[in-house]
């Protein structure tokens, strides 16, 4: 026969074991219950709760003896660029990890790079005094993780560890506003950039008067238009106006002289005058108009073309007389 107090001191750290876990049920509803939207939508969770789920559901998972499927992994090595090995040279990293495509910037030669037939895992890259390590954003450096194939080696490899060597973790980091910073860096710039800004909102602005009409344009007549031409061309090149004034005058002269080509200047001149009125022409000015030097300077010049410009009017005024006449 069995001692019936026996039999429950035996059986009661199973009941107190039974209302632990009673008790820890309870307590998880009624947190659930807290968490529940009143809408009946999901209940929201914080990182510490979903945490916990997942820890749970591994204990549960290893009571029950279920075998989770292994996650995939490959070897990579590390390639023949490599000039600083994170261990001893040839060595083979078995990842249990998704690989991807590092690409280095501006054709930088790394200094490190693990890859496998997947893809690149890690690749470091000098920069400065010192190096950067890039590695792909699916690579789990967790607790967990780290017990899977070489992921422990890898991340040794990946952060440079050894011993006495500090590792800084950095999750969220604290900075200064930008409108701070860039007031207390940049001032002069940012106080600039809202000057054109607050210019700019008020040239949108409501105008207190009318604009300012636009002054009308005015079109110059053909006289001003060859006195304008004139002054330039006078201006720039006097001795090209000389010569287009003159080809003008014997143009206007030919007409009056006959077998103006077989005589020389001084001929043209004196059948020139007195084909005209007396006192028309003044020859011999206008024979000295012709014939400008090349030492003449610049008023010389010009005074020489007035000369023959006001000869060819006086021929283009007789021959108009003539004509009517």
């Amino acid at each position: 026969s069995i001692d019936p107090r026996r039999q429950a001191a035996r059986n009661a750290p199973a009941a107190s074991a039974a209302d632990d876990d009673d008790e820890d049920d309870d307590d998880k509803r009624k947190a659930d219950a807290k968490d529940a939207k009143p809408d009946g939508g999901k209940p929201r969770q914080t990182p510490q709760q979903t945490e916990q789920q997942r820890r749970r559901a591994e204990k549960l998972v290893r009571r029950l003896g279920i075998k989770m499927p292994d996650r995939a992994c490959a070897v990579f090595t590390e390639t023949a660029a490599t000039t600083q090995p994170a261990f001893e040279p040839g060595r083979r990293f078995r990842a249990c990890a998704p690989a991807g495509a590092l690409h280095p910037l501006n054709h930088v030669q790394p200094t490190w790079m693990l890859q496998g037939p997947p893809g690149t895992l890690a690749m470091r890259v000098p920069v400065g005094r010192g190096d950067v390590t890039g590695v792909t954003p699916l690579l789990e450096l967790e607790n967990h993780d780290l017990l899977d194939g070489d992921n422990a080696l890898i991340a040794a490899a990946v952060l440079q560890a050894t011993p006495g060597r500090a590792v800084w973790i950095v999750e969220d980091e604290s900075r200064e506003p930008l409108p701070g910073w860039l007031w207390h860096e940049a001032r002069t710039p940012f106080l600039l950039a809202l000057a054109a800004v607050a210019l700019s909102l008020w040239r949108l602005m409501t105008r207190f008067g009318p604009r300012e009409a636009a002054p009308p344009q005015a079109r110059r007549s053909m006289g001003e238009q060859v006195r304008g031409t004139g002054q330039f061309i006078a201006g720039t090149d006097a001795r090209a106006l000389h010569a287009a004034t003159r080809k003008a005058f014997e143009e206007a002269a030919r007409p009056r002289v006959e077998a103006w080509a077989e005589r020389d200047d001084a001929d043209r001149v004196a059948a020139l005058a007195q084909s005209l009125a007396p006192g028309t022409l003044d020859a011999a000015a206008l024979l000295a108009a012709l014939h400008v030097g090349g030492g003449a300077t610049k008023p010389q010049i010009l005074a020489a073309t007035a000369v023959l410009e006001q000869a060819r009017r006086a021929i283009l005024r007789a021959s108009a007389a003539r004509h009517t006449s």
